[in-house]
């Protein structure tokens, strides 16, 4: 009975001092430690109002293009903001910008709880086009989810919009 006591108890201190060894991981660690991240789930409130002016709360639904959808965002270290435009690309001659990697910066504001960054659907119309960075509000980050969201006036209506985005890590 000793022994299975003593070996149980062996058992736990290991898995205790395993436990404690495990490196928590810092903000810029989460951001720039995966393969990137896909945009999940795309959301306004209001309802965004297209051209035609039908409303929409999912942004999937009309207001992304179908290219847009398998982007890969890649926040590397160092501040780099690079995009990997996946399989679907624009028809040619358009956006031809699409095929650059490196789209821009990032950085932490406001002691990580903003990130000023260019949204990867709000870039310049042609290549070489410049835009000046979003600063967005970060609402949530772990290893696997990255939730983010920012709000703007649209200049043709004055409406005011807060886009909500989920990105996911990549596997």
């Amino acid at each position: 009975m000793k022994r299975v006591i003593l070996s149980l108890t062996a058992v736990a201190v290991v898995a205790v001092v395993f436990t404690a060894c495990v490196k928590d991981l810092t903000q810029d660690e989460m951001l720039t430690n995966t393969k990137g991240w896909k945009l999940t789930e795309a959301t306004s409130a209001p309802a965004y109002e297209l051209s035609n002016g039908s409303k929409i709360n999912s942004l999937f639904d009309g207001y992304l293009a179908a290219w847009e959808l398998d982007d890969i965002l890649l926040f590397k270290v160092g501040g780099a903001l690079e995009i990997d435009p996946g399989k679907v690309l624009p028809p040619e001659g358009k956006d031809g910008w699409r095929t650059a990697k490196t789209i821009g910066t990032w950085a932490w504001q406001d002691d990580t709880t903003k990130i000023r960054m260019q949204i990867p659907f709000w870039y310049p119309a042609t290549e070489g086009g410049v835009r000046e960075p979003d600063v967005v509000n970060k609402n949530f980050l772990d290893k696997e989810t990255l939730k983010i969201s920012l709000t703007f006036t649209e200049d043709e209506t004055g409406e005011r919009y807060t886009f909500a985005l989920t990105y996911t890590a990549v596997k």
